[in-house]
């Protein structure tokens, strides 16, 4: 009976035995295993980071193009770098080539110029949130008090990006949306007026 009680120890010992450097290396294996999935995903979600802030900053370039291609294209017209005297004047023409320009272009939700004037809007066109297909002018809803608060540091060629959220006309829906202004400057660094780009939040 003692052998046998020997050789049952013995059996269940080095087993036993046997299994710790098999689970030590199990272990080892385990986590240098992780650390390398780990380190792997924190990679690829590094890169799709760095993809998506370079379309981010292409999509804002882009924008602040179209914005200062608008601008300037009105100032050369009437050979002036007061747009806002170009705006009084031929606001139709200018009208068509925003409109043109909106057209192209499905993520604007609205293109306004405010004057420092009167604070109205000489040009406002909009995009019907819902269907996204219909191009039409209303009455400004913008006010120049906030906008000019916003580019108030800005350089005349400088854009600024802000968050918004806007009411859909005639319900109480709303939807995201960023703005983009770019300051209109005259030769003394007067603020003439503000153009003004609303993006919707779900093009971007």
């Amino acid at each position: 009976l003692t052998r046998v009680s020997i050789r049952l120890k013995m059996g269940i010992a080095f087993p036993s035995f046997a299994l710790i450097p098999v689970a030590v290396a199990g272990s080892l294996a385990w986590y240098f295993s992780s650390q390398f999935m780990r380190q792997a995903a924190i990679s690829e979600l590094n890169h799709h980071i760095e993809v998506i802030n370079q379309r981010l900053n292409d999509f804002a370039e882009s924008v602040s193009t179209d914005l200062k291609f608008l601008l300037k294209a009105n100032s050369t017209k009437h050979g002036s770098s007061d747009a806002s005297m170009g705006i009084t004047s031929s606001l139709e023409t200018w009208k068509r080539d925003a409109w043109l320009l909106m057209s192209t272009r499905p993520q604007y939700a609205r293109l306004t110029y405010l004057s420092a004037d009167d604070y109205s809007a000489y040009l406002n066109l909009q995009r019907d949130p819902v269907t996204r297909s219909t191009i039409s002018e209303q009455a400004s809803k913008h006010s120049w008090y906030f906008y000019s608060l916003l580019v108030q540091d800005l350089e005349a060629n400088e854009t600024i990006i802000s968050p918004v959220e806007y009411v859909i006309p005639g319900s109480d829906v709303t939807f995201a949306a960023f703005t983009v202004a770019l300051p209109n400057r005259n030769a003394s660094g007067a603020l003439d007026g503000v153009l003004i780009a609303d993006i919707f939040a779900s093009e971007i």
